[in-house]
């Protein structure tokens, strides 16, 4: 959800400067009309260019209103549409001998900046068509601007216009295919740097409840454990007793979440790196997630070397990911825990028996508070686990389609940075 807000809001971004840029486009364009008529005395079709210009100005207006509908298909369709006004205004004045056809490159760079690629090619092929076009339907410039010193047919002032239309379409396509994937990876790492400042702010607010609460746990649980003393020596009531035991164990449960939540803002960051081998370190995780281990089936592949990972913290992570899939799996069904040899790295890889998710699903999985377990967790659980293994410099995948099950995939280097 955070990550469709933050492009929602990038998209009403982009829209607005489009607009601005708009009404400065407008103005520009009525300043060179006047200077051209009131310089040159040019005779040009006033009436139908002032007619284009009040097009575009009330098309802003109205576009204005339009920012809360998709802004991606928003954004691309008024791009085309200012393509076919340039068009409109190129054909009165001149056709493709008005250098200022050089504009449609503009159209082209800003669509490749700011729409999607698919209305970048749409508004790529659209110029270069509405080019083409104007060799065929023109109004020739007057005399004053030179307009009768070379003949639009087969002379040389002819194919000169033909070869900028070829040159043109050329430097349209490059365009759109380089600022495109610079736009595209520009984009990316913004993302990257947003989800990171949003993983530190959880991770300090994390930390901060994993320090206020974990004191008033640990009075409590001291609390519990003297009143347990005091009921056995004194044959106390079974259901006090079961009570007092209840208690106890929440509070454990809740210094458990907490520790994780700790984990993922870092307070691991003092952890010795030592040689561990990785079967231990899985056997670790299986036992965290499934106390019984009679669910989790260890696979590990030949010649895992020896890793330098911070033991608590990854096999926290990894049990997490574990926990959800036992969670996600039937009473009775078995989780797939492996590990082979990957590149510099070992690839972890926990499978559950489960109906697997949907797309949607699928595509929120990670957010913070999301959780398709109601009453079984606080939905942090793949976050923390994310992130940890991302601190780490590893990466963590998640493949599942409904029917069959989930497949989560993590990647670590042998030797990491301390998270």
């Amino acid at each position: 959800m955070l990550d469709v807000l933050a492009h929602d809001r990038r998209g009403s971004r982009s829209l607005r400067t489009l607009m601005n840029l708009r009404w400065f486009a407008l103005a520009g364009q009525a300043l060179t009309i006047a200077a051209v008529v009131g310089i040159w005395d040019a005779p040009l079709p006033l009436a139908p260019m002032s007619a284009l210009l009040l097009t575009l100005a009330a098309s802003n207006l109205v576009v204005d209103r339009l920012q809360r509908f998709d802004s991606d298909r928003t954004t691309g369709a008024v791009v085309l549409f200012d393509v076919l006004l340039l068009t409109g205004l190129l054909a009165l004045s001149g056709g493709p001998a008005n250098p200022f056809s050089v504009l449609y490159l503009v159209h082209v760079m800003l669509a490749a900046i700011i729409a999607t690629k698919r209305w970048t090619w749409m508004i790529i092929a659209t110029s270069s068509a509405g080019f083409a076009l104007l060799f065929a339907f023109n109004v020739p410039l007057p005399p004053e601007l030179g307009g009768h010193a070379h003949h639009m047919g087969g002379g040389s002032y002819s194919a000169h216009l033909q070869g900028m239309w070829l040159a043109y379409t050329a430097s349209a396509i490059a365009i759109g295919v380089f600022v495109s994937r610079l736009s595209d990876a520009l984009r990316c790492e913004r993302d990257r740097q947003e989800h990171a400042s949003r993983l530190l702010g959880l991770a300090a607010l994390a930390a901060g409840a994993a320090h206020e609460i974990g004191n008033p746990l640990g009075t409590i649980r001291i609390a519990a454990g003297e009143m347990e003393d005091d009921l056995l020596a004194e044959g106390g009531s079974e259901s006090l007793l079961s009570d007092v035991r209840l208690i106890n164990r929440e509070v454990e449960r809740a210094k458990t979440v907490l520790q994780r939540m700790a984990a993922a803002a870092g307070e691991l960051r003092g952890e010795a790196l030592l040689p561990l081998a990785p079967a231990e370190l899985l056997a670790k995780a299986a036992a965290l997630a499934d106390r019984e281990q009679r669910r989790v089936q260890l696979d590990l592949g030949p010649d895992l070397p020896n890793v330098r990972w911070p033991a608590e913290a990854t096999a926290q992570a990894i049990a997490q990911v574990v926990r959800n899939a036992l969670q996600a799996s039937a009473p009775n069904g078995d989780v797939r825990l492996c590990a082979r040899c990957a590149g510099e790295g070992v690839a972890v890889e926990v499978e559950d028996s489960g109906v697997g998710m949907d797309a949607a699903v699928l595509a929120r999985v990670g957010e913070p508070f999301f959780t398709t377990q109601p009453g079984q967790g606080m939905g942090l659980g793949v976050f923390i686990a994310r992130t940890l293994i991302e601190r780490m410099g590893g990466e963590m995948n998640i493949v599942s389609r409904s029917g069959r099950g989930t497949t989560v995939s993590v990647w670590l280097p042998v030797g990491v940075e301390t998270p």
